[in-house]
C-alpha cells in the first residue's frame, strides 16, 4: 500500500489533467477501506490544476468524505457546499453522498436545522435512485440530529428505518451500527430492557468479528441499562469486562468510570468506589455524581446534599445552554425560511402571470393563423365542389345513357331467363318420368310373372281352389315385391340421382323419420297409387291414407329447405299407367272372394 501511494503521489507531482482524473479516481477507488491512503492522495493534488466543475466536485466531495471518516473536525463547509451545488441538480449517488457529508458537518458545528434539511434531500434522491444503502445512512443521520436536539422518540423512529435498510442492503457492520443506535435511543426514553434486548445481538457481532471498540461500546450501554434496572451485580460485571480488556475511547471513559463506581457502591464495595472516584477526578473533576453517591452510603447527608445540589446546577446550566443554543437559532432559520417562501411565492406568482400572459397570446395568433387557414380552406373547398359539379353533371349524362342500354339489355335478358326457366322445368318433368320409366323396368319382370300366372289360371280348370292357388302365388310376389331391400335400395339410388340425393338428404335431415316411412315415400315417388301402396305393404287403405298423412305432417314440421317438394310428391296424384296398373286392372280377380270371369 505505502509503494502504491509513493508511486501515486509521483505522478501527481507531474500533474496533468489527465493524471488529476487519474489520482481523483484512485482516491474514490480508496475511499471505503482506506480512507487515510484515499487523504494522502488528495492532498497530493493541487486545486489549482482541477480542470472544470466536475474535478472541482469531486475533488471537493472525496476531500471531505476521508476527513469525515477519520474523525477529523471540520467546521468550514464551503468545501462540501462546491459539491453539493454541482451534484444536487443531477439527482444522483454523488449528491447524496454530497448532501449526507454536509449534513454530517452541520451536525458537529451544531447547525441542525440544516442538518435535517440535507438528510431529507439526501433520502429523497436515494429513494428516487433505488440505493438501500444509502437511504439508510442519511435516516441514521436524521436520527443522528434528533438525538442531539433531544428528540428521542424521532430519533428511535429514524434508527428502527436505518437499520432496517442496512439489513435490506446486506451491509451487516452498518447493521451493527443500527443496533448501537437502536440501544442509545431505547436508553435514552429510559426503555431499558429493549436496550439489553438490541445490544447483546451487537456485543455477540463485535466479538465474532473482532471489533473490539464496538464491543466495548456494546458492553458499557449493556452496563448502564442494567444499572437503571437496580441489576447492581450484572451490571458490575459488564464494567470489569472493560475493564479487564483495557481502556476505552477517551470520549466515553468518564461515563464509564462514574457508572462503574454506582455499581460499585449499590454492591456496597466502597473501596473499588473510592477508587474509581479518584481516577474520574482525574479524568473530569466536573463529574461528581459518584461522589454524592459514595457519600449518602457512608452516611455523610449533608456533604452528599451539596453535592447532589451542584449536580442539579450544572444539569440545569446543560440545559439552559442548549435550550438557549438552538430556540435562537430555530427562530433565526424560521423567519429566514418565511422570507425565503415569501420571496419564492412571490416569483412563482409573476412567472404565473407570465406565463399566462404567454399562453394567452401565443393562443391569440394561433386562432388568428387558424381562422385565415379556415377561410381559405374554404375557398379552396368552394371551388373544388363547383369543379366536381359540373364533372358530376357530365357524369350524370353519361350515366343516363348507360343505364337505358342496361334496361334493354335487362329486358332482352329476362326474357332468356324465362326460356330457361321453362327448358329446366320440362327437363325436371323428363327427368322424373325417366326415373319412373326405370323403375316401371326394374318392376316389369314381377308384373310380367303375374300376367303369365292370370293366362295360365285362363287356361286352366275354372275351379275355386284353382283361383285359391293363382291368388295366393300372385300376392306372395307382390308382398315380396314390397320386402325386396335390393329392390327398394335400387330405386333409392334412382331417385338420388335424379332429385340430388333427396332420399339420403330426407334420411339425414329429418332424425325422426322410420325406415318405413322412407319406403312410403320411394313408392308415392314412383307414382303407385294408395290401393297399390296397400297391396304391396300388406296393409288397409285407410291405413296407407293415415301413414300419408303422417309422414306429410312430419316433412312439414321440419325446417328442412326442400320439405315443399317433398310434400307436393307426397300430394302428386298417381301416374295412369303406373307399374302397377296390370294389378289394378285385375283386381276383381284378386279378390277372393270373388269368381273371375272366363277370358280376360
Amino acid at each position: 500500500m505505502f509503494l502504491f501511494v509513493t508511486l501515486t503521489l509521483f505522478a501527481a507531482c507531474h500533474t496533468t489533467p489527465t493524471r488529476v482524473k487519474e489520482a481523483l479516481s484512485r482516491a474514490e477507488m480508496l475511499m471505503d477501506e482506506s480512507p487515510d491512503s484515499s487523504l494522502v492522495l488528495l492532498d497530493s493534488i493541487n486545486p489549482a490544476d482541477l480542470h472544470g466543475d466536475a474535478d472541482n466536485a469531486l475533488y471537493a466531495l472525496l476531500m471531505t468524505q476521508s476527513r469525515v471518516k477519520l474523525n477529523m473536525e471540520q467546521t468550514d463547509d464551503s468545501l462540501i457546499s462546491v459539491a453539493v451545488d454541482y451534484f444536487s441538480p443531477k439527482k444522483d449517488l454523488n449528491a447524496v453522498k454530497s448532501l449526507f457529508y454536509r449534513g454530517t458537518m452541520y451536525v458537529s458545528a451544531g447547525k441542525f436545522e440544516a442538518a435535517l434539511i440535507d438528510y431529507l434531500e439526501a433520502r429523497d434522491i436515494s429513494r428516487g435512485i433505488d440505493n438501500e444503502f444509502w437511504r439508510a445512512l442519511a435516516m441514521r443521520g436524521l436520527g443522528d440530529t434528533y438525538c442531539h436536539t433531544h428528540d428521542y422518540r424521532l430519533a428511535l423512529d429514524y434508527y428502527k428505518k436505518s437499520y432496517a435498510g442496512f439489513t435490506r442492503a446486506g451491509k451487516d457492520l452498518y447493521a451493527n451500527y443500527g443496533l448501537h443506535d437502536l440501544g442509545r435511543a431505547w436508553f435514552s426514553i429510559d426503555d431499558h430492557d429493549s436496550c439489553i434486548a438490541v445490544l447483546g445481538p451487537a456485543e455477540e457481532y463485535a466479538r465474532q468479528h473482532g471489533k473490539e471498540s464496538l464491543r466495548q461500546d456494546a458492553v458499557r450501554l449493556k452496563g448502564m441499562a442494567l444499572l437503571r434496572l437496580h441489576r447492581y451485580a450484572e451490571a458490575a460485571e459488564c464494567f470489569q469486562d472493560i475493564e479487564r480488556s483495557g481502556e476505552m475511547k477517551a470520549k466515553d471513559f468518564s461515563d464509564y468510570l462514574e457508572d462503574y463506581g454506582v455499581a460499585m457502591v449499590r454492591l456496597g464495595n466502597l473501596e473499588k468506589a473510592r477508587e474509581l472516584e479518584e481516577r474520574l477526578k482525574s479524568v473530569d473533576p466536573e463529574k461528581i455524581w459518584l461522589s454524592y453517591e459514595i457519600l449518602r452510603k457512608e452516611g455523610k447527608h449533608a456533604e452528599a446534599v451539596a453535592f447532589y445540589d451542584k449536580e442539579i446546577a450544572q444539569n440545569n446550566e446543560t440545559l439552559h445552554e442548549a435550550f438557549t443554543s438552538v430556540v435562537p437559532r430555530i427562530i433565526e432559520n424560521f423567519v429566514s425560511l418565511k422570507a425565503e417562501a415569501a420571496r419564492e411565492r412571490q416569483l412563482e406568482e409573476r412567472r404565473i402571470t407570465l406565463c399566462v400572459f404567454l399562453i394567452a397570446f401565443f393562443i391569440f395568433i394561433l386562432l388568428l393563423v387558424l381562422y385565415r387557414q379556415k377561410r381559405r380552406n374554404m375557398q379552396a373547398d368552394m371551388e373544388r365542389n363547383l369543379a366536381v359539379a359540373r364533372s358530376l353533371r357530365t357524369d350524370l349524362s353519361l350515366k343516363e345513357n348507360i343505364i337505358s342500354s342496361l334496361t334493354d339489355r335487362v329486358a332482352e335478358e329476362s326474357g332468356q331467363v324465362n326460356e330457361l326457366r321453362e327448358i329446366l322445368d320440362r327437363h325436371n318433368v323428363t327427368a322424373a318420368l325417366k326415373s319412373r320409366e326405370r323403375v316401371r323396368e326394374l318392376l316389369s319382370s314381377r308384373f310380367n310373372m303375374i300376367d303369365i300366372m292370370c293366362d295360365r289360371y285362363f287356361q286352366s280348370e275354372n275351379t275355386a281352389k284353382g283361383k285359391r292357388g293363382i291368388y295366393e302365388s300372385v300376392m306372395s310376389v307382390i308382398q315380396s315385391l314390397g320386402e325386396d331391400s335390393g329392390l327398394l335400395l335400387r330405386i333409392e339410388e334412382i331417385v338420388n340421382a335424379a332429385e340430388n340425393n333427396l332420399v339420403a338428404r330426407l334420411r339425414s335431415e329429418v332424425k325422426d323419420l322410420t325406415p318405413g316411412e322412407v319406403r312410403l315415400f320411394l313408392f308415392l315417388y314412383v307414382g303407385f297409387s294408395s290401393r297399390s301402396i296397400s297391396s304391396l305393404l300388406g296393409i288397409s287403405i285407410n291405413a296407407v291414407y293415415n301413414r300419408k298423412s303422417s309422414l306429410k305432417k312430419k316433412i312439414q314440421a321440419s325446417d328442412v329447405d326442400f320439405r315443399q317438394q317433398v310434400v307436393s310428391i307426397i300430394d302428386s296424384q298417381p301416374l295412369c299407367d303406373g307399374p302397377i296398373s296390370s294389378y289394378d286392372i285385375y283386381g276383381d280377380f284378386f279378390n277372393p272372394k270373388k269368381t273371375p270371369k272366363s277370358g280376360r
